[in-house]
């Protein structure tokens, strides 16, 4: 009976005190790189999946992790998004991180989710960021309040150049 106690008042800690973390170390495998892909994206207009040509640059600088995403089709469209890892790693920008993996090939996966509207509508996002020397992957999933099932609104799919 004492072990049965002892063994779920550990297992309880567990679940409740374990948190998955990221730091900028995850991350270095992508420090000033280069890469050529593309963006999916379902518009919100008709509901139709668009894909667009892109490029990206990844560096690490201290805590923070800065994508600049290149469309040659759409220059205006450019963007620098610098994300701060903050909490102790629990935090990837304001998005909080669910889930940290490292596969046996070294392909990191790291699963985060926030809170906002899609397409003005109140929504759980969840992202996922998949990376290794010579790939990266990072997909947008909405679930819409009162949903039950999510749907792919991007994916950004990249090789290094």
């Amino acid at each position: 009976m004492k072990t049965t106690i002892q063994f779920l008042a550990i297992l309880f800690t567990t679940i409740c005190f374990s948190q998955s973390s990221v730091s900028t170390s995850d991350f270095e495998i992508l420090n000033n790189t280069n890469w050529k892909g593309q963006l999916m994206y379902v518009n919100y207009g008709d509901g139709k999946e668009v894909v667009l040509p892109t490029t990206l640059k990844i560096e690490v600088k201290g805590n923070k992790v800065v994508f600049a995403t290149g469309f040659s089709s759409e220059p205006e469209a450019n963007s620098k998004e610098t994300i701060k890892i903050k909490k102790n790693g629990m935090l990837f920008g304001n998005e909080k991180v669910t889930a940290r993996a490292i596969a046996d090939d070294g392909t990191i996966t790291i699963t985060t989710e926030y809170t906002g509207k899609d397409a003005n509508r109140p929504a759980t996002m969840f992202k996922s960021y998949v990376f290794n020397a010579k790939t990266v992957t990072i997909t947008k999933e909405v679930l819409f309040d009162g949903e039950s099932e999510r749907f792919v609104r991007n994916r950004y799919s990249y090789t290094r150049i």
